[in-house]
């Protein structure tokens, strides 16, 4: 990068000395509400919901709500917040009052097909409390349907004290629906135990005792079958391991479906010695779909599927039959949301792969114009319906269900194998991936030496997640190389065909070219020395940046400021060295590093990044040149109607990450602990794993403890 070099490399490396040490100054920067300032900002659904939530912790601790933005309307429902109000001041008919204008405007907006409408009852006989809480339900139903989203409005957690009895009596309503009714950070398990919640909401230090709630784990991806007796999704998967142990499951799942027929069917085509007696039965069985399938087929799906005839104990018998269920869907196979054509068990296809003809390769468009999603029968091998020995669906597995991490949650509409569902398109190269991994050399060569390489540089969160990944991808590609090497291919070739294999699995992995090796992005976020980035700023190198861009297309970078909040002395040269580029020589944004509070695709602030990655002197500097504390993330749905990226602030971010002086450094700078995201949660739930995340891994229990206490 060229610069106007007004300062050399020495002079800049003392600035940067000095203002290194400015880091370690406290910080003194006065409380700023940050206010989104897009048009209608402010009255869109869920930021409304969000505020309600806030606005009701803080009157229920003696504080006031906030000021809505110059413009901008009271939504009817916040008088939900007036309404907790009332209750703490013990002010009975104001109570009612405001629940009824809530109960009625909160009803006039849900949809009429919607369940709580009929089972709204009167509030007349509600008790005030149980009243209360059914017209926080409506209100918060009404809010987040709205949006399309899930939400849970939850009434603050000092109003328990003194109240438990109270609010034991209350749930006992049915209008009160179920699950939380207050916002006391405790796991779900104790969110009915009021006796429990009052005594810790007098010493909330205490909530950081409970146990947190247990982190997911992933499904396992069983590599020995279980002892029998099995279901009928075991048999399918394990019928290869153990027929034995399949035939009767098989069996008696028979009447359950045309899938099941099918099943049973082919498992005992090919396992089972020929006897007229299992001819006879395969023909009732395959009689029964074609009986089914015959009256749905068009005379395209008629012909390309073949002329059926009767069931002679050829493999050429099966295959027009196991066609036309495929075309016509009568034997479907369901997985999460979707249903895939009939998958054919993959202990069948390893017994007789000639089978695999069933698969074909789907029909031309022009044969078919009704059904453009006319597709063939698919393999059980690839779609998970059965398992291969000695592939490691395990190591396999595990990198595809993390890089939903490094999709941005596109893995949702595609899936990682065998996991979730899969789309169509990806089956026929699963099965390449687990059965003829040869085909895999004729492929390109990855262009990138691990999937997400460029990727990585795009965000701070980027990086991170691209460490975690690839260590799953070595452990991957290494077990996929043993395999592959089994099954006949040289060293070179297996672990050519394993890098083939994860890169192609991994949507979005290879994007762009390599990174180039010295950028200004690359260094910072590789936390190079700051002489080395000093070089960079003095040097004339210009770098080619078109792979971050390439990338970018694919998934937003975030700006240099938020890249430089991971590396606290490389953010104080850069800070200093934007005003000696010059603009037709700054290609990666340095001119623009002071915009303190620029936002990345989604509203994050680099003050959020710094805090997400715990780098305190990141923190401190930022927020000394006037970073809003209380900034928050959002992104609007693509109808517009709303927030759906959390609405989360620094102090979320650093409750869940960052360390106690950290967290207490944000709540002097003026963050607000009552600020609530898009769900209705509060830093102090980020801090103890009740928000999207697991609880603070870098807290000592004294320190979670006293930082529960200061956001509480």
């Amino acid at each position: 990068m060229r610069v106007i070099a007004t300062v050399g490399l020495t002079a800049r490396l003392a600035t940067m000395a000095l203002l290194v040490a400015v880091l370690g100054l406290d910080a003194h920067a006065s409380p700023v509400h940050h206010t989104d300032a897009r048009p209608d900002a402010a009255s869109a659904p869920l930021r409304v919901l969000s505020r309600i939530q806030a606005d009701m912790e803080r009157v229920a601790a003696g504080a006031s709500p906030r000021r809505l933005p110059p413009g901008t309307a009271r939504d009817p429902l916040e008088r939900l917040v007036d309404a907790v109000d009332a209750l703490r001041r013990d002010r009975p008919l104001l109570l009612r009052d405001h629940v009824a204008a809530i109960r009625a405007e909160a009803m006039r907006r849900l949809p009429a097909e919607s369940p709580l409408l009929a089972a709204a009852g009167s509030p007349e006989r509600l008790p005030p409390l149980a009243g209360l809480i059914q017209a926080m339900r409506l209100a918060d139903a009404a809010l987040a349907g709205e949006t399309s989203a899930i939400s849970r409005l939850r009434l603050p957690c000092p109003l328990v004290t003194g109240r438990a009895a109270h609010f034991a009596e209350a749930v006992r309503h049915p209008e009160t629906g179920t699950g939380a009714v207050l916002s006391c950070p405790v796991p779900e398990s104790a969110s009915r135990d009021f006796a429990l919640m009052e005594r810790l909401a007098g010493r909330p230090g205490g909530f950081a005792d409970l146990p947190p709630p247990p982190s997911p784990s992933p499904p396992g991806h069983d590599d020995r079958p279980p002892p029998p007796p099995w279901d009928h999704a075991a048999a399918v998967r394990f019928m290869a391991q153990n027929p034995e142990g399949a035939e009767t499951p098989l069996r008696l799942a028979m009447l359950e479906s045309l899938t099941a027929r099918l099943d049973l069917a082919l498992f005992l085509h090919a396992y089972r010695e020929p006897s007229p007696a299992r001819d006879d039965e395969i023909r009732s069985l395959i009689g029964g779909v074609e009986r089914a399938a015959s009256p749905k087929a068009s005379p395209a799906m008629l012909r390309l599927a073949g002329a059926i005839t009767p069931y002679d104990g050829s493999d050429a018998s099966l295959l027009p039959i196991l066609r036309l269920a495929a075309y016509t869907r009568v034997a479907d196979v369901a997985s999460g949301d979707y249903r895939y054509p009939y998958p054919i068990p993959c202990g069948v296809l390893q017994r007789r792969p000639a089978l695999a003809a069933a698969r074909g390769h789907g029909a031309p468009p022009a044969e078919i114009d009704e059904r453009p999603d006319f597709i063939p029968a698919l393999s059980g091998c690839a779609a998970g319906r059965g398992k291969v020995d000695g592939f490691p669906e395990a190591a396999f597995a595990a990198f595809l269900d993390a890089t939903a991490e490094a999709d941005g949650g596109r893995g949702a509409s595609r899936s990682k194998w065998p996991r979730y569902p899969m789309r169509i398109d990806d089956l026929e190269r699963m099965e390449r991936i687990i059965l003829d991994p040869a085909a895999l050399l004729a492929e390109p060569e990855p262009p990138l030496d691990h999937p997400y390489q460029t990727w990585a540089y795009g965000s701070l969160g980027n990086h991170a997640a691209a460490g975690r990944l690839r260590h799953l991808y070595q452990s991957a590609l290494t077990a996929l190389a043993a395999y592959y090497r089994s099954l006949g291919l040289a060293e070179a070739e297996a672990a050519a065909a394993g890098r083939r294999a994860l890169f192609g699995a991994a949507r979005g992995s290879a994007c762009g070219a390599a990174p180039p090796p010295r950028s200004l992005r690359r260094l910072v976020m590789d936390g190079a020395p700051v002489a080395e980035i000093a070089a960079i700023l003095d040097g004339d190198g210009v770098e080619d940046l078109k792979p971050f861009a390439d990338c970018a297309v694919f998934a937003p970078f975030d700006p240099l400021l938020h890249v430089a909040a991971g590396h606290p002395a490389a953010l104080a040269l850069l800070w200093e060295a934007a005003d000696t580029v010059s603009p037709e020589a700054d290609r990666e944004g340095l001119r623009h590093i002071r915009r303190i509070d620029a936002v990345n695709h989604f509203g994050k602030t680099a003050l959020m990044a710094a805090a997400q990655a715990g780098r305190i002197n990141s923190v401190r500097f930022l927020l000394d040149r006037g970073a809003r504390p209380d900034a928050d993330t959002w992104q609007e749905t693509g109808d517009g109607r709303g927030l759906t990226h959390g609405s989360r602030t620094a102090l979320m971010y650093g409750a869940a990450n960052g360390s106690l002086p950290l967290i207490r450094m944000l709540v002097e700078a003026g963050a607000d602990r009552f600020q609530a995201d898009a769900r209705g949660l509060r830093a102090v739930h980020y801090l103890l794993g009740l928000g999207p995340g697991p609880a603070n891994p870098v807290l000592s229990p004294a320190e979670r403890a006293e930082a529960a206490r200061l956001l509480y």
